[in-house]
């Protein structure tokens, strides 16, 4: 009789755990998608806070994304020092990431913002070899495109023409120097 209360207890105390396991998870669920809304309406600093929030309470399998989030929020607001840090925390906590390109793709955002348009122009293209993605490919093309306009330091191009595998990369390379 006593093991069969044990028994009963234990399973109690476990459901109750899966319970507040699957209520932890719709929460971080029901934040993580306001977030992204506010952060697709412009409501920049509305999406900071929740993912702060997220990133604040053990948030598991939440973290990565809400950090990447995270560093484009904090773009958006023109927090560029902290988006930095939390570029860094992300390369840190998630080196092996499927992110790491868009997180390229932020950085090279945050120093077009800034005007330092050779960092922009060397980060979109880590963020083009690191990519697995068409789109994202198309988008910064896009934005390389755009950069090439800027005269770019020759040394910078010519180093990355000696790295740069990808076809397109080599092209926008050249277009880069026909524009010095």
């Amino acid at each position: 009789e006593m093991n069969f209360l044990r028994t009963i207890i234990f399973l109690s105390s476990f459901s109750i755990l899966i319970g507040q396991s699957w209520m932890q998870k719709q929460k971080f669920d029901r934040k993580f998608n306001q977030a992204i809304s506010n952060y697709d309406d412009g409501k920049f600093l509305y999406s900071e806070i929740l993912l702060q929030e997220i990133l604040s309470e053990n948030p598991g399998i939440y973290k990565e994304p809400s950090l990447l989030l995270l560093i484009k929020t904090q773009i958006g607001l023109n927090k560029f020092d902290e988006a930095r840090q939390s570029a860094k925390q992300f390369l840190s906590d998630f080196p092996q990431s499927n992110y790491t390109s868009n997180v390229m793709d932020s950085l090279g955002d945050l120093y077009v913002n800034e005007a330092n348009y050779s960092s922009a122009y060397r980060l979109y293209h880590r963020a083009l070899d690191l990519s697995k993605s068409n789109t994202l490919d198309d988008k910064i093309h896009k934005k390389l495109y755009k950069l090439v306009q800027y005269e770019l330091p020759g040394s910078l191009i010519e180093e990355l023409m000696i790295i740069s595998k990808r076809v397109e990369s080599q092209n926008i390379h050249l277009v880069a120097v026909a524009n010095i």
